[in-house]
């Protein structure tokens, strides 16, 4: 993906608040997967806690206090493609 757009995933509604914007700024995945199926997604949770990558899991983005906003950078797993 595009630097952009991975910056864009890396947000959810946290600049509601200027204490979050403050301290979120600049955090980003350095890398978005989208896994198609339960074994693509255990497969990339191994493969993180092998390579000790830190991990973080997005859903809809609708929250708004920073729970998606990957504080180390690392691996964002977009999670929308899975029921």
């Amino acid at each position: 993906l595009q630097p952009a757009k991975i910056k864009r995933l890396s947000r959810d509604f946290h600049w509601f608040s200027p204490l979050l914007t403050e301290q979120l700024a600049g955090k980003q995945a350095d890398a978005v997967v989208r896994p198609r199926d339960e074994e693509e997604l255990r497969q990339l949770v191994c493969a993180c806690a092998q390579h000790q990558l830190p991990l973080t899991l997005r859903g809809s983005a609708t929250g708004n206090y920073g729970q998606l906003v990957p504080l180390e950078g690392g691996l964002l797993v977009d999670m929308t493609g899975l029921n």
